[in-house]
């Protein structure tokens, strides 16, 4: 793989977010390119630095937000990570309605994850919703 994935932080907590870039930063193939705590912000981010990831805090309710479909229905090459604040439930999302809950989750299998091609996603060890 010659090009490092790029990813947008959004709205994570501080905890997740340390954590988000302590293992970002051991994978050669991945890079944080903006982190945005304003929404607002986010349609220009995805414009301006196409990142194939968008990785987000999961809601108290478990749901990835009503959001997330607008903006991959725009840009189908991206990507949603959603980590629970407490690390312990990830699920991802891309091209709805396509959405997984990542379970039993290693650390190399989420930077494998990351690290693929978005085009070439298989599911890992995980169930579809």
């Amino acid at each position: 793989m010659s090009s490092a994935q790029r990813i947008i932080l959004v709205n994570s907590s501080r905890l997740l977010r340390e954590m988000l870039h302590v293992i970002f930063y051991k994978a050669e193939h991945l890079q944080i390119v903006r982190e945005i705590s304003d929404q607002e912000e986010l349609p220009s981010a995805i414009e301006e630095l196409e990142a194939e990831w968008l990785v987000i805090s999961l809601p108290l309710d478990k749901g990835i937000p009503n959001w997330v479909d607008q903006y991959i229905s725009k840009h189908p090459f991206m990507r949603l990570l959603a980590v629970s604040t407490d690390s312990s439930e990830v699920k991802m999302k891309w091209l709805e309605p396509h959405e997984e809950n990542l379970e039993d989750l290693s650390l190399n299998d989420l930077i494998h994850i990351l690290e693929s091609n978005p085009n070439k996603l298989e599911p890992l060890h995980s169930s579809s919703i």
